[in-house]
């Protein structure tokens, strides 16, 4: 199964020139080094509700050139999906360096994830805040999503 998650937020989420996003897929505690993203901010900017912040399997540098004009709704582009290979849990592995979402309380209030299909359908999307969404959070400005459950729910839908 191949499969991409983008990072949306909730509600508005401010980001500044020189922020970043680091994500990457892990199964079973295995990284999967092709999901990889990084999502760079070259300027300050609000990323609206539903936009995409950060995605998996692609480098990104949001310049102001980048915005229709130098304006509009800014969104990195969307995920490229890779290959999950066989296992029991999923995870997102992430990094931020962003001044509101370093806390975990934020990231979770401010954030959800969508994820993608490798022609870029929404297989689910789902609030970090959901009971069913486990996040850790081993050092300031580092996560670990379990989104096993919430990806079991949204098949058991489908």
């Amino acid at each position: 199964m191949k499969m991409g998650i983008e990072l949306v937020p909730e509600v508005a989420v401010t980001v500044a020139r020189g922020d970043f996003i680091n994500m990457r897929l892990m199964v079973d505690g295995n990284s999967i080094q092709t999901s990889l993203g990084e999502d760079e901010f070259a300027f300050t900017t609000t990323v609206l509700r539903g936009k995409r912040l950060a995605a998996t399997g692609r480098r990104n540098r949001l310049e102001m050139q980048d915005q229709p004009l130098g304006m509009g709704p800014a969104q990195v582009p969307p995920a490229l999906a890779v290959e999950m290979g066989e296992g029991t849990r999923i995870a997102v592995d992430m990094e931020v360096r962003n001044s509101t979402l370093l806390d975990m309380g934020m990231l979770v209030h401010c954030l959800g994830l969508r994820v993608v299909d490798d022609q870029g359908e929404t297989l689910a999307h789902f609030p970090l805040a959901r009971p069913d969404v486990t996040v850790s959070w081993p050092r300031r400005g580092r996560f670990l999503v379990d989104i096993t459950k919430p990806l079991l729910n949204a098949s058991r839908v489908a």
